[in-house]
Formats: structure tokens, sequence, C-alpha cells
């Protein structure tokens, strides 16, 4: 007979740049006042999603539902640069970054969660000011984006390793003012822990946008074959995949990519609970300006996949999800003291219980 061992909840959220940026990446970036003018545009936006304001909503949500281990995506650092013709470099002029004001409002709360890793993917600089010179346009003003994938856990929680990387695949988008390559690219975290004396693996990521499903495709492979393959253990993947489980094939929101994943022995975990008639696990998007008066998700591209040990996995685990929810996209009891939606996501929230047979794994190292 089984014998019920620990279970643990994670949640996945992707808490939105803040600005729209599809209209900059419809540009050729040799296009210079074009870009400057659409990169403005989304820097403005940015700043009038008030991330501060933003990270109270998001905070409550983890706060309401206190997870053992939180995956964030697009937990992003700006950086305001000025070009002066006398200076040897651009010069710093201003900076956002959402990690410490995420962490600041966890302390202020004393929860007591810790980021505890992190990757950097896409960094781009584009254009926002200019000015003209015998017809030509010269950039005098750019920001900076890095976009971050990273990892909250709560605190006691036994971490055993953390590691993180690119895929190889990406979208080589053009240069920049300063000659600089503009790559989107995408990475992974992954965590090794102990909940009580049950191995875990679980990986962070946010794989590329449905208009590269090839190369989404190709990251997709990469994490089952290479970041994922050796993991006897149980495992668990989470984050923004980009490939929406509720569309279907010719749709421009569907990717091969999901299927791909369960194909590999992966459980989805709001399915596995909800059925798969039920409509709900919609996670995105929110309007670009987070002030939709009615929830307006229609795609369900975040996910909280699971897979038990492999045959030979020591103890024979075994994991079912036994609850699963969305947070973030109730109107008035979610949204910020500003009246924004925390992000252009919902979170998503999975707890899973644990059994084994009558002999275990070894347990966490003193």
């Amino acid at each position: 007979m089984a014998k019920q061992g620990p279970s643990f909840t994670v949640m996945s959220w992707n808490v939105y740049h803040g600005g729209d940026i599809d209209p900059i990446l419809q540009v050729g970036f040799q296009d210079l006042p074009l870009l400057a003018s659409r990169a403005s545009r989304a820097w403005n936006e940015v700043l009038a999603n008030d991330f501060r304001d933003r990270a109270v909503a998001l905070v409550d949500g983890i706060q309401d539902t206190m997870p053992d281990l939180v995956g964030l995506q697009e937990v992003a650092r700006f950086r305001t640069l000025a070009l002066d013709s006398g200076a040897e470099g651009p010069l710093l002029v201003d900076s956002l970054d959402f990690r410490p004001i995420l962490q600041r409002e966890l302390g202020s709360r004393y929860l007591p969660y810790s980021f505890i890793g992190e990757v950097e993917n896409t960094k781009a600089r584009v254009p926002v000011e200019g000015s003209w010179e015998d017809d030509r346009f010269v950039p005098t003003r750019l920001v900076e984006l890095t976009l971050r994938d990273a990892v909250l856990v709560r605190d006691g929680l036994p971490v055993e390793e953390v590691s993180q990387g690119n895929y190889r695949a990406h979208v080589l988008l053009g240069s920049d003012p300063l000659g600089g390559e503009i790559r989107m690219e995408r990475g992974w975290v992954g965590v090794d822990a102990w909940v009580g004396s049950l191995p875990v693996r679980i990986v962070n990521t946010h794989l590329e946008i449905q208009r590269h499903a090839e190369i989404q495709v190709q990251q997709a492979e990469e994490l089952l074959e290479e970041i994922v393959s050796g993991s006897d253990g149980v495992t668990v993947l989470l984050g923004d995949f980009n490939s929406d489980a509720a569309a279907s094939p010719g749709d421009r929101s569907w990717t091969p990519t999901y299927a791909r994943i369960t194909e590999a022995g992966f459980g989805d975990a709001w399915p596995a609970l909800r059925g798969d008639s039920d409509p709900g696990g919609l996670t995105c998007c929110h309007g670009s300006d987070l002030r939709d008066l009615t929830t307006t998700l229609d795609q369900r591209i975040d996910f909280i996949f699971f897979r038990g040990p492999g045959k030979t996995a020591e103890g024979g685990w075994k994991l079912r999800p036994t609850g699963v929810k969305l947070v973030g996209r109730g109107q008035g009891t979610e949204t910020s003291p500003g009246g924004r939606w925390p992000s252009d996501h919902a979170g998503l929230l999975a707890t899973f219980s644990s059994s084994r047979p009558s002999r275990p794994p070894a347990g966490p190292p003193p």
C-alpha cells in the first residue's frame, strides 16, 4: 500500500514588463525615427503602469496563497541612458528594477520569501528621444530593457542546487544605436529541492512568442531533451510557454509545443483536476494599459506541468495535483491600489500531494 508523502504548492506568474512592445518588433531596427517614436510610446506606458503599484497586488496574490516556490517571468530592469557627444559612452540617468521592488514589498509584510535564482534573457537598447542633424536622426536618449526569469522560495525549503541558462535558439532582431546585437533570448531557472523527504526538480521558463513558433519548438526540445531529461525524480515545469492549449492548429495562438510537452509524459495540472471540458484556466492577456473593466483573458499559455519519477527512481514517488486555481484576475478584489491589473497575465497556482511505497529514498543531506 502506498504511503502518503509530503505536499507542496507552486505558483507561476508572468509579471509583465509593462508596455506594448509589439509595434516595436514590427519596425526595422534601422528606421531610427520610427523606432524612437514607438519605443517612446511603450516606455511611457511602462511608466504609467507603475510597477510599484502593481507590486502591491502581485504580493497580495503571493500572501493570500503562500506557495513554497514562485516562478516569475518578465522580471524587468530598465535603465535610461543619455548619449552625450562629449562622453566616452552612454550616461546612466535613471533605472527601474522590478526585483528589488518586489523584494521590498515582500519584506514590508514580513513574508518569508527570498530570490534564489534568476537568468537574464533579452537585453535591448532602443532610442526614445533624438534630434535631427543634417537630415539624419541622431538618438540622444536610450532605454535599455533586460528581461529576466526569477524564482522565489519560501524560507525553510531545503534547496540543494540552483541552475540556470539560456536556450541556444533565439531570434535576432537587428542592431541597437551603439552597434550591439538585439536578440530575443529566452531562458530557464532550475531548482533541486527537498519537500520533507520528497526530492523535486522545478524548472521555471518563458518560451518564445507564437510569431516565432519554429524557435519556440526548438527551445521546448532543448528543455525536454537536455534540461529535464536526466531528472529521474519528481519534476515540475512551470512558466509562460506561449502555446495556447485552448486553441486549434491554424489559430494564431496555437503552436505544437503544448502537445510536445504532454507527449513527453508531463501532466497539465489544470485539466488533471478540472477536466478538458472546463473552459477556465485562461491566463492571457489583459490590455497593455491594464485598465480593462472586465476580464479579457482568452488564451491558456501559462502552465504548471508535472511528471512522476522514471522507472529507475529510488522510492517510486507518485505525484498528483490536489488543487489548482488562477490568481490576479478578480476585478476589484485582486487589482492594485491604483485600479490596475497586477499583470497582463493571471497567475497560476497548483498544489501537489505525493505518495510512495514503503521504502523511501534517502532524505536531504544534513
